[in-house]
């Protein structure tokens, strides 16, 4: 069989003939939009965490779940809690600016800015899809200067952060 040939079904197909038998089969499904394209759907949990931010003991711990572990290339940032100067929720983030030097990470414009990027100096951990769900944390004396990561609850996550911070202020 010629090296153009692939076999589907039992009969050999030229490879444009394959693609063109793919796209057909694949036309009768249809695709179920994301959750952020359907107004008043609830997301599942599963597509409501990115990122889960924690206090143990001392330190802020930032895991970073699911796919979005490849796009920052990080899991896990744990950070002294004494380092955190501020946390806030940032819904302004924009998906479309550029926002320094990626090193590493990802960046799809209107999709999502992940990973580490560094600008005048000031080195910052991006995970965001969801900017309305955004938390900035501000930190001193720490790999980062500056986290901004999106949650499941950007308000509760603002809420616990600062009672332990007060709590360990005392």
């Amino acid at each position: 069989m010629p090296a153009d040939r692939i076999l589907v079904g039992g009969q050999g197909q030229s490879a444009s003939a394959a693609a063109r038998a793919l796209v057909r089969a694949s036309s009768y499904r249809t695709r179920e939009p994301a959750a952020r394209e359907v107004p008043g759907r609830k997301e599942t949990r599963r597509e409501a965490i990115v990122v889960e931010i924690s206090v143990e003991g001392e330190k802020l711990v930032v895991r970073v779940l699911g796919m979005h572990a490849v796009w920052t290339l990080r899991k896990r940032i744990g950070v002294p809690l004494r380092n955190v100067t501020d946390i806030r929720v940032e819904p302004d983030v924009s998906l479309t600016k550029v926002r320094g030097i990626r090193v590493p990470g990802t960046f799809v414009p209107g999709l999502i800015v992940a990973g580490t990027y560094i600008s005048r100096g000031q080195r910052a951990f991006y995970d965001v899809s969801r900017p309305p769900r955004a938390v900035a944390i501000e930190l001193t004396g720490s790999m980062y200067d500056r986290m901004i990561v999106d949650v499941a609850d950007a308000e509760e996550t603002v809420r616990r952060v600062r009672a332990a911070m007060a709590a360990l202020a005392r």
